[in-house]
């Protein structure tokens, strides 16, 4: 083999490694290509077809406000009353719908940053105010607080008592309360007991006019067996009370109050030098009807120990 011979040989084998280095590298890409197209293809589709994890909100929305006021003890009352009551949700705005007799009530309660509004207007003020109470309740309940403490609570709430997460805004003609829907509303603090008297208010409570099975427990005092009786005169409230025996210059003070919770009348039974409490005792507060205090517009009242 001569020297041209070898030399066009050496090429031959230079090119021979090059090619090889090629269809190696070749080789590589085409296997790269391979694998991505199947990552693509089974595991990118895998995760595309994955549903995104649903995001829950830590407040209550329009529509389980909807839904509760729908099933709620309200809606009950109505239903046994003969109206038709209905709640739903248009754009952001709860509507409601109260119809009996001549009363054909549509209520529109808008949300407008963060709290539904509701105008109460004179005309309907009694059930406008039983439906943001009952939405006040739900909202109340949904942040956490038992349904007795939410009601109590609200029912003592007023222009002249508002409470966290709960505004008013009153004008000539209309009242209009703003709830916040965000948050939740702080409750009075109220327990319940095991005994026959029901349950157990460890402060000043304003309740229903019809409630009467419950005992006050304040200031060092006792107050059980609450009776409300009326006639076409008077309104009588009377109970028993358990104190300091011998104790003078103390007063029980019942106060009355319309569906909006404003004050309608106060009377006291007080205990005297020449009256005092001897421990065990009772106590009856009447208040005389009149033009200016008819018994239909009393609707709750309260019961007070005051020294």
């Amino acid at each position: 083999m001569n020297e041209q011979e070898m030399i066009q040989r050496q090429k031959i084998e230079k090119r021979e490694k090059v090619d090889r280095v090629i269809a190696y590298i070749l080789i590589v890409i085409l296997l790269g290509a391979i694998a991505f197209v199947l990552y693509a293809k089974f595991v990118m589709k895998a995760d595309n077809n994955k549903q995104p994890e649903e995001y829950t909100p830590n407040y209550i929305a329009l529509t389980d406000i909807s839904s509760s006021l729908n099933s709620s003890a309200l809606a009950s009352k109505y239903s046994a009353d003969g109206a038709n009551f209905s709640s739903s949700i248009s754009n952001n705005a709860i509507v409601v719908s109260y119809v009996k007799d001549t009363t054909n009530l549509n209520l529109n309660i808008p949300l407008v940053n963060n709290e539904l509004e509701v105008v109460i207007d004179s005309t309907n003020s009694e059930i406008i105010t039983d439906i943001y109470k009952e939405i006040s309740t739900i909202i109340c309940i949904f942040y956490g607080n038992d349904e007795t403490s939410c009601r109590t609570t609200i029912d003592t709430v007023n222009a002249d008592n508002p409470i966290e997460g709960i505004r008013f805004v009153n004008n000539d003609d209309t009242n209009t309360v703003y709830i916040d829907i965000m948050k939740g509303i702080p409750v009075q603090s109220i327990t319940n007991s095991n005994t026959e008297s029901g349950l157990l208010y460890t402060e000043v409570t304003t309740v229903d006019l019809s409630l009467t099975n419950y005992k006050l427990n304040i200031s060092n005092t006792e107050i059980s067996n609450i009776n409300v009786t009326t006639s076409d005169t008077d309104i009588k409230f009377s109970g028993n009370i358990n104190g300091t025996s011998g104790e003078e210059g103390l007063s029980v003070v019942v106060k009355l109050f319309d569906e909006m919770a404003n004050t309608l009348g106060e009377n006291k039974y007080e205990y005297t030098l020449e009256n005092p409490l001897n421990g065990e005792g009772t106590f009856e507060v009447s208040f005389i009807l009149s033009d200016t205090l008819k018994l239909e517009n009393i609707k709750k009242y309260s019961i007070d120990v005051v020294r």
